[in-house]
């Protein structure tokens, strides 16, 4: 199979999963985000846009340790990075096939142990 066919496959995988989970559903914006990644995916390919989402991801770590080394006061290039790390996990969740379902029950669950952290680190010092 050619690398265009591949990635056609992917896309026509993708379009599947989504009609499937009530793809009709999704509020506009949504939809006009997940089409221009779909779009994304298409015209750079899987491995490109997974690449991209780890340049995207080391990004927001240099802007965070410039924050912290240096002392730098870069609250808007953090931003940045942050609002360009969101769009490349969407991106990624979207060709995973990972639904919101799915990642709020596991979000849910690390909200919870994060918790219970919090609660005994304050038992310790009280």
């Amino acid at each position: 199979m050619s690398k265009v066919q591949a990635t056609k496959r992917q896309l026509h995988d993708i379009r599947g999963v989504l009609w499937e989970k009530g793809w009709w559903m999704v509020k506009k914006e949504q939809r006009e985000r997940f089409n221009l990644y779909i779009k994304a995916h298409a015209k750079f390919g899987r491995t490109k846009q997974v690449l991209v989402a780890i340049e995207e991801l080391a990004e927001l770590q240099k802007e965070l340790l410039k924050n912290i080394n240096r002392e730098k006061c870069n609250r808007d290039m953090v931003a940045e990075e942050i609002a360009d790390v969101q769009i490349m996990l969407e991106q990624l969740s979207l060709m995973y096939g990972i639904e919101e379902v799915e990642m709020a029950g596991r979000i849910e669950k690390k909200m919870e142990r994060l918790r219970l952290i919090v609660e005994c680190e304050h038992e310790t010092y009280s």
